[in-house]
C-alpha cells in the first residue's frame, strides 16, 4: 500500500499541472500514470496556448470564443474560469522557463488560429505541447513529487453505498506494468483524474494509442455522472 495526501491519475500537462498545484498548497502528492510523463500525449500539441494577453483583448472575447468554437455546447462556468486563468498560466510557464517564441522586442508571440477574433495564441515553434510537458515535468521533479511511472490505474476505491452520490473515494488501484504488482494507492485526500482523451474508442483518430479513455471508464464504473458523451 502506498500513502499519500493526494493522488493525481495521469501525468500529461493536466496532471503534471494539478500535482504542482496541490504541492503548491502542501499537499503530499503523487501521480500515478501508465506512461512516464514526458511521452504523455500533450507532447503531440504542436498550435499554442490562447490567452488574452494582449490591449485590446480581453478573457470575455476569448470565452465567448471559445464557447462559439464548442457550438455552444461547452461548460460555460469551467470556460469563463478558464479564459480568466489562461493569462496568469501562461506567465507561469515562461517564468518556468518555457521557451515561446518571441516578437523583436522580447514579448511573447501571439498569432490568430481557427475561430479567434483576436490573435491571441502563444506558442513555442511548432512542438509548443513537448515543451510544455518537459518545462511541467521539469517543475515536478525540482520539488520532489513522486511519480509512479508505469503504474496502469484499474479502479478508483470507493466505499460501497447503493448511492454513488453517497460514496466517498480513499484511493485507487493500480497494476505495475513492469513488474506485474497490484497495489492500492490511499489517497488521504483526495483522488484527480487527468488521464487524457478517448480518441481511442473510435475508428478513427490522431490521438495516440494510449488514448483510451482510461479516466472515464473508471469515473463511471465508480458512479460518477457522465455528461456530453
Amino acid at each position: 500500500m502506498y500513502e499519500h495526501d493526494v493522488i493525481v491519475v495521469g501525468g500529461g500537462g493536466a496532471g503534471l499541472r494539478a500535482a504542482i498545484a496541490a504541492h503548491e498548497e502542501g499537499a503530499d502528492v503523487a501521480i500515478v500514470t501508465k506512461l512516464h510523463p514526458v511521452r504523455s500525449h500533450t507532447g503531440a500539441a504542436e498550435g499554442g496556448i490562447n490567452a488574452a494577453l494582449r490591449e485590446g483583448d480581453s478573457w470575455q472575447d476569448h470565452a465567448y470564443d471559445t464557447m462559439k468554437g464548442s457550438d455552444y455546447l461547452g461548460d460555460a462556468p469551467a470556460v469563463d474560469t478558464f479564459a480568466q486563468d489562461a493569462p496568469e498560466e501562461v506567465i507561469q510557464l515562461e517564468h518556468w522557463g518555457m521557451p515561446f517564441s518571441r516578437e523583436e522586442d522580447g514579448t511573447v508571440s501571439q498569432r490568430p488560429f481557427g475561430g479567434l477574433s483576436f490573435p491571441r495564441t502563444t506558442y513555442a515553434g511548432a512542438e509548443t505541447g513537448h515543451h510544455m510537458l518537459h518545462t511541467l515535468y521539469e517543475q515536478v521533479v525540482k520539488r520532489g513529487i513522486e511519480v509512479y511511472d508505469e503504474w496502469y490505474v484499474s479502479q478508483v476505491a470507493v466505499t460501497d453505498e447503493d448511492d454513488p452520490n453517497e460514496r466517498d473515494c480513499h484511493g485507487v488501484v493500480a497494476w505495475d506494468v513492469q513488474s506485474g504488482e497490484i497495489a492500492g494507492f490511499r489517497a488521504r485526500d483526495g483522488v484527480i483524474l487527468a488521464t487524457g482523451g478517448l480518441g481511442q474508442a473510435y475508428d478513427h483518430t490522431t490521438n495516440a494509442v494510449a488514448n483510451t479513455g482510461d479516466g472515464v471508464a473508471i469515473a463511471y464504473r465508480a458512479g460518477v455522472p457522465m455528461e456530453d458523451m
